[in-house]
């Protein structure tokens, strides 16, 4: 859902709180619409503007203000319908499974190690640790796979893991920059950049190891296409340019120890 914000403090949403004034654009009187904070200094400075013009001051009529009000709500309802259409329409941003093949390979082949060296033994503790183990990988694969997933629902930002335990969410409207932060790794080293969604109040955060970032690129367009004023920061302006950008870095010869 896109945001409409009052262009004189460019801080209020007035999608559903709307104010109309005019302003005096080279002598030609032109209507407008604020947020209730800016709608008295705005209309006192196109008084101030008129004299100053000697253009006759004459307070906005009634009938023209609801008038103006009917189209300005006309024409955010379809611009509400078409980006919930948009919206519907763009799937959910999933792990590629592909991109986890460690937790179909080592981790699997490693449980079973431990439970055939138990059965072998007959040692009830390696079996069961075997067990766990096989345990553990279903369940993580099983969570990337179903329960974990980044999507726009209603006017927010959801990301959701943990089999739908963990929620993360920051709406649209609050949205203010897009980081791609990294994070102490094993060995001295760092993550790959995370998914930073901040807002005023809440903040998303998620991993991008197990995802394709191309996969982000429609999905930061809707979202600067709902808030035109969510920043970028140099790591994903080049993921949505279409560029293929890579997740690791060159280690420094202070990270390789």
């Amino acid at each position: 859902m896109r945001i409409f914000r009052c262009p004189r403090c460019r801080a209020e949403d007035i999608s559903a709180d709307a104010h109309p004034t005019r302003v005096l654009d080279n002598g030609v009187e032109r209507p407008v619409f604020v947020c209730r904070n800016c709608y008295r200094a705005a209309e006192l400075e196109f008084r101030i503007a008129s004299q100053t013009a000697d253009i006759g001051y004459v307070p906005l009529a009634i009938r023209d203000g609801l008038r103006q009000l009917r189209d300005f709500y006309r024409a955010r309802l379809a611009a509400a319908r078409t980006s919930d259409h948009q919206t519907r329409g763009m799937n959910p941003i999933r792990p590629d499974l592909g991109l986890l093949w460690p937790s179909f390979t080592f981790f699997p082949l490693a449980a079973l190690a431990v439970l055939v060296f138990g059965a072998a033994g007959s040692d009830p503790v390696m079996i069961v640790i075997g067990l766990l183990l096989l345990a553990v990988n279903i369940a993580i694969v099983a969570n990337q796979a179903y329960f974990t997933t980044l999507d726009i629902e209603g006017d927010a930002v959801v990301f959701r893991t943990n089999f739908g335990l963990h929620e993360e969410r920051v709406p649209i409207g609050a949205l203010q920059r897009i980081d791609a932060k990294r994070y102490p790794g094993a060995h001295s080293g760092v993550s790959a950049p995370f998914f930073v969604a901040r807002g005023r109040d809440s903040t998303v955060k998620v991993n991008t190891k197990p995802y394709r970032l191309r996969s982000f690129a429609p999905f930061i367009a809707l979202l600067r296409q709902a808030n035109s004023h969510v920043e970028l920061d140099p790591f994903w302006s080049r993921v949505a340019a279409g560029e293929d950008v890579s997740k690791e870095i060159s280690l420094t010869p202070r990270s390789r120890w």
